[in-house]
């Protein structure tokens, strides 16, 4: 058998939440690596990486319940949804949360949008529901945009989500944000 020449051809170890993962890859041939095939080779080790540890996040008993727990708390967040649309994360489609959706929740008032976002909660709406955010949320001093804000946990948004639902808001007293 021949004698094999190996070149490492790309690396790559991460470590992070979702524990450990690495990657090497091998090749032979007859030329020098060159700096284009390195790239390609980072983007194909990303699309890879990506689809091994989704595909192991997405199998962990762990991470199952969390998306389960994150439904139900954010959910409940609604006094008396009619309907509960699962859509895909409106955050981010990598990975790492693109198990983790968001939910369209008809309410009586309209439709209201909820997911998490990073460290907080996105709550969009449609126009039949209230204003726009800087009017309805005057006084909050989180990220505010059109028909959209921040809450900082399930307790800020269950009050917002209220405020929304009471039924054609133009302004909300956001004392009760805190």
């Amino acid at each position: 058998m021949a004698e094999h020449n190996w070149q490492e051809f790309y690396e790559m170890q991460s470590i992070g939440d979702s524990g450990t993962f690495g990657i090497k890859i091998l090749v032979q041939t007859d030329h020098s690596i060159t700096g284009e095939e390195r790239r390609l080779a980072a983007s194909a080790t990303d699309t890879l990486m990506g689809a091994i540890q989704g595909t192991s996040l997405r199998a962990s008993k762990a991470e199952q319940a969390r998306v389960l727990a994150e439904r139900r708390d954010l959910l409940a967040c609604f006094a008396e949804p009619i309907y509960v649309e699962e859509i895909p994360n409106g955050y981010c489609d990598q990975w790492c949360c693109k198990h983790r959706p968001w939910y369209v929740v008809t309410t009586r008032v309209g439709r209201i949008t909820i997911g998490w976002r990073k460290r907080v909660i996105q709550i969009s709406w449609e126009a039949a529901v209230a204003d726009l955010a800087e009017k309805v949320f005057a006084d909050a001093t989180g990220t505010k945009a059109d028909r959209l804000i921040h809450a900082w946990g399930y307790a800020e948004a269950k009050q917002i989500v209220g405020m929304l639902t009471r039924g054609n808001v133009r302004s909300v007293d956001t004392e009760a944000l805190g």
